[in-house]
């Protein structure tokens, strides 16, 4: 499930809303059907794109609450 709220298990940054949009759909979509285990993830879209590339650590680091480290996707 998405959540905005920590905690969560995954954060997805994208650099691309239709790449967003279809990882969101692909997970939710094996949720539901089982052929993935439920759990909690943040999807996000970085305004920056070039940032995402050039500087990852700085954009991931600015997107999680202190003390928080879920698995990272950059897409």
């Amino acid at each position: 499930m998405i959540v905005e709220e920590p905690p969560y298990e995954l954060l997805a940054v994208f650099a691309d809303a239709d790449a967003q949009a279809f990882v969101e759909r692909l997970v939710e979509r094996g949720q539901e059907r089982q052929c993935l285990r439920p759990f909690r993830w943040r999807s996000r879209r970085d305004a920056m794109r070039d940032g995402l590339v050039a500087r990852p650590v700085d954009v991931v680091s600015a997107l999680l609450p202190a003390g928080l480290q879920p698995r990272v996707l950059l897409v």
